[in-house]
C-alpha cells in the first residue's frame, strides 16, 4: 500500500531488525521520479549517512564511514516515533 509521508517525520527515526536489535537512524533518504511525483528508492543509515547527509569531509573525521543502505521495500515504516522494521528479506547493505 503506497501512502505519503513527509520527510521530516522520517529523518533521525530509529530502525530495527525483527527481533528488536536497533541498526541505526535514518539520516538520508534516496528517491526517484515516478511521473509528476517522488518515490522513496533507499534509506540511508548510521553515522556515513550522517555525514553525507551534512557534507561534512573526510579531513574532519579521518576515515569516512559508510552509510548502511536499505532498499525501500525492505523496511516497514511505523506510524508515530517508534523506530522502523528492517523485515528479514531484506538486507542493510554496508
Amino acid at each position: 500500500m503506497k501512502r505519503t509521508i513527509r520527510l521530516e517525520d522520517l529523518l533521525d527515526r530509529g530502525v530495527a531488525d525483527e527481533n528488536g536489535t536497533r541498526i541505526g537512524r535514518i539520516h538520508e533518504v534516496v528517491a526517484r521520479r515516478d511521473g509528476d511525483r517522488f518515490v522513496v528508492a533507499e534509506y540511508r543509515l548510521g553515522s556515513g549517512a550522517l555525514i553525507d547527509r551534512f557534507q561534512l569531509t573526510r579531513w574532519i573525521f579521518g576515515r569516512k564511514p559508510k552509510p548502511i543502505v536499505v532498499q525501500a521495500d525492505h523496511l516497514d515504516v511505523t506510524r508515530g516515533s517508534g523506530d522502523c522494521i528492517l523485515r528479514s528479506h531484506g538486507k542493510a547493505a554496508d
